[in-house]
């Protein structure tokens, strides 16, 4: 069977308006980020939204079929068992009316002992970190039969990043999939120095499912000083190196089944659905020149048991990165803890992420507090200096905009 070729949907009216005439002739799937189509009621329940219907649709509308790939139940998390039944009580809700073909979702932490960071962040690469991840993936399977992993862009890991594809193995093992990100694996070449053909020869390419295309930027150095950083973005073309990559893996690839142009909806331009129109005709005629079906074997892959101190080292371990992470001086924070895993870390790095969550951050609260986006919008320098002191003294706690506008409200009560 030839892989499908598909984009993903995002909850903006403008993106979904520019890439309706892909839908009728480009696309043969969509991909969807359930978190998006969710809120949060007061009651702690997670519901619909108006995207919920409006998905559904528009792949009515055009035949299409679904594919989940989740942002935020956070696969590596030691802890938050509540939050996770609720997600996943959700999604299987979800899947009643979606039928989504596949559940992936990025490898990594994107909670960490209840800080909601909405960045994905690096494990360390232990057999405890595999036992947790595994775990995580049965879970999903309860909910949607097949379920796989993504190859995450970190921009800072624990240990030795040359390490990562050997992890990336035992977590999906023989019996998951893997969803192969060549722009992330882009990123962490450009900033980490990692050389991607090593890194994909350590990979067991019999298990990529589904291949992600997308772009990305550089670090601005009016928020960011010293030499620029590659961000996995989703806010520009494809590139040519993932090109490359892209043609490289295509024959290795038996058990391929969706190759998802990204674009994130505030990037799409007037006249950029040309370009992703493009990308998506180029991806299908890579596919149809290179790719090598066949069927992968499949194997039973053992999960171990994680030991109660196991898991409480484990969120140890998280509490003390949060921290850092949220720190006014992340840096220095990093230099005053008595954890010698973390000494690893490429500063740059850690720098950067702790920059990218805050920002995440504030892009929650301007979407869900009309009263924080005016006082930007009125006063930019008065608001930032406002958010700071906001996000170095409320714990990250929420996953939505509206509960974040809540927990705002709260600090400047």
């Amino acid at each position: 069977m030839t892989p499908a070729i598909g984009l993903a949907l995002h909850p903006n009216l403008d993106y979904l308006e520019r890439v309706a005439p892909l839908l009728e002739r480009e696309v043969d799937v969509l991909e969807v980020a359930p978190e998006t189509t969710w809120y949060l009621d007061p009651r702690g329940e997670l519901r619909a939204n108006g995207y919920h219907a409006r998905f559904l649709a528009l792949a009515a509308r055009h035949t299409l079929p679904f594919i989940a790939h989740g942002v935020g139940l956070s696969p590596g998390s030691a802890g938050g068992p509540a939050r996770r039944q609720r997600w996943l009580d959700r999604l299987a809700a979800d899947q009643q009316r979606f039928s989504y073909r596949w559940y992936t979702d990025h490898l990594g932490a994107s909670v960490l002992a209840d800080h909601e960071l909405a960045l994905p962040i690096g494990l360390p690469m232990t057999a405890t970190s595999v036992a947790i991840v595994r775990a995580s993936l049965a879970d999903m399977q309860r909910v949607v039969p097949c379920v796989g992993l993504e190859n995450t862009a970190f921009y800072f890991t624990i240990g030795d990043p040359q390490s990562e594809p050997d992890f990336v193995r035992r977590c999906v093992g023989g019996d998951h999939h893997l969803l192969l990100d060549l722009h992330n694996l882009h990123t962490m070449a450009e900033n980490l120095g990692l050389d991607p053909g090593a890194y994909l020869a350590r990979l067991d390419l019999d298990r990529v499912l589904e291949i992600h295309l997308s772009g990305g930027s550089t670090t601005d150095p009016a928020w960011f000083p010293g030499p620029p950083r590659r961000l996995d973005s989703h806010d520009d073309h494809v590139p040519e190196p993932v090109w490359q990559l892209f043609e490289r893996v295509l024959p290795r690839c038996p058990g391929l089944r969706a190759v998802i142009v990204e674009r994130m909806d505030d990037s799409l331009g007037p006249g950029d659905e040309l370009v992703m129109q493009a990308e998506l005709r180029r991806a299908r005629r890579l596919v149809q020149r290179l790719h090598r079906p066949g069927t992968p074997p499949t194997r039973s892959t053992p999960t171990a048991a994680i030991a109660p101190e196991d898991r409480a080292a484990a969120l140890t371990h998280e509490r003390r990165l949060a921290a850092i992470l949220g720190a006014d001086d992340p840096l220095a924070a990093l230099a005053a803890s008595d954890d010698p895993t973390l000494h690893t870390i490429d500063q740059p790095g850690l720098r950067l992420a702790a920059l990218l969550i805050a920002r995440l951050r504030f892009e929650r609260l301007q979407h869900g507090d009309p009263a924080a986006h005016e006082h930007f919008e009125r006063d930019p320098a008065g608001f930032a200096d406002r958010f700071r002191r906001y996000h170095h003294s409320v714990a990250p706690s929420a996953a939505f905009p509206q509960d974040e506008a809540a927990l705002y409200r709260g600090f400047s009560a």
